[in-house]
């Protein structure tokens, strides 16, 4: 008699492990090894987050999320993983950003660092203006830094590398961001945009326009889009 067995893969043996350790309460183990199982459960915490940002990364890279009718892969993940507009775009930036970040992806798939921490170090990487490759040498010195140091520490060790690189760019920095300005003006059935706005907004702008821009169900079905004047500054 043959017996056919099914392969079952690491995610579903996963979360056959965790159901198994959530069959216990906390309180039940007692407190003899908390500390050990919080640390170990931190760990596996990364580890996790590692995995799905890697996912999401190789997702948005392959354009897959149009098969499911969604304009983006941050509208993919508020659809179908239910996440909050914010969550979501902020997890696709996060995984864009990790492909070119190899230490810190390195380190958050071993669990050394924590997502907070990877995601201070994103900051970093963007508020220094510096290529990936150019980054390399602070990226190695924050990555070491954040098994050691909170995400709050890291991000004050970010402002002195910033400041010792180039002392005058966060003034120019400030100087250019003062003059930033949106204004919206409807004309007939089409919005007029004048802007004034930082190279990020300005990529962010364009890719969330060509995105909104497709032609979807959602969108026929609501008809044209009216969009009130108004003028921000920021």
């Amino acid at each position: 008699m043959n017996t056919c067995s099914t392969a079952r893969s690491p995610l579903d043996r996963l979360g056959d492990d965790l159901s198994q350790l959530g069959q216990t309460a906390a309180v039940e183990r007692g407190p003899s090894g908390a500390g050990d199982r919080i640390s170990a459960l931190l760990t596996a915490r990364a580890q996790v987050e590692a995995l799905l940002l890697d996912e999401v990364a190789a997702f948005d890279a392959s354009g897959a999320y149009v098969e499911a009718g969604t304009p983006t892969a941050a509208s993919w993940l508020r659809a179908s993983g239910r996440l909050g507009r914010r969550d979501a775009s902020g997890t696709v930036h996060q995984a864009r950003e990790l492909r070119d970040l190899t230490a810190t992806s390195e380190a958050l798939r071993a669990g050394s660092i924590s997502r907070a921490h990877a995601i201070e170090i994103v900051k970093a990487k963007e508020r220094s203006c510096l290529d990936a490759e150019s980054f390399r040498r602070y990226e190695e010195i924050l990555v070491e830094l954040a098994t050691h140091a909170t995400p709050d520490e890291v991000r004050a060790a970010v402002g002195h590398l910033v400041e010792a690189e180039a002392p005058d760019r966060d003034k120019e920095l400030l100087d250019a961001l003062a003059d930033r300005s949106l204004t919206l003006r409807q004309v007939g059935d089409l919005v007029k945009v004048d802007a004034m706005i930082d190279k990020v907004t300005a990529a962010a702008l364009s890719t969330g326009v060509e995105a909104l821009s497709r032609r979807t169900p959602a969108t026929t079905a609501a008809g044209t889009y009216a969009a009130p004047t108004r003028s921000a500054r920021s």
